[in-house]
């Protein structure tokens, strides 16, 4: 598996207009994105739990295809996000909900900057197109919440 980052960029396909305190209103398509921090401790975990205890239900090809690679401990970051974002909606309606909710609870959390200056708020978020938040979603819990799960897996 390759070395995963405290934080990274994310680049938005569609630009984000939000008000800049020193340059007033500003678009942007730059987010930097943390890990979580030992005070995100609780909605990191449920986040990791959602995904591990769902994982049976998962398609058997996109499945087979991270196991095969789990075998050669050669995960990628863009196997993960693909498997996380194909999870998500195979997830039944009320857990995608939350799994979301819980998602954008720990941006708010400081876990995502615009332009590596402003938190994003509820406000912002919902200004993100819907591609975009699943590439986002993907790439963060890629990034950060399943790769130590991922370790202890393929040592086990």
């Amino acid at each position: 598996m390759s070395k995963f980052t405290k934080d990274f960029e994310f680049k938005l396909s569609d630009e984000l207009t939000y008000a800049s305190q020193e340059f007033g209103e500003k678009k942007t398509t730059k987010l930097v994105l943390f890990a979580p921090s030992n005070s995100d401790k609780k909605i990191a975990t449920k986040l990791r739990y959602i995904i591990i205890n769902n994982m049976s239900k998962q398609s058997s090809v996109q499945q087979s295809n991270i196991d095969k690679k789990a075998d050669t401990a050669k995960i990628e970051k863009n196997d993960l996000k693909t498997f996380v974002m194909a999870f998500i909606y195979n997830l039944p309606e009320d857990e995608m909900e939350r799994f979301k909710e819980l998602f954008w609870d720990l941006m708010y959390q400081n876990k995502c900057l615009i332009d590596n200056k402003t938190p994003i708020n509820s406000h912002l978020a919902e200004k993100i197109s819907l591609d975009d938040e699943d590439e986002l979603i993907g790439e963060y819990i890629a990034n950060f919440i399943l790769p130590s799960w991922m370790k202890r897996e393929m040592m086990s």
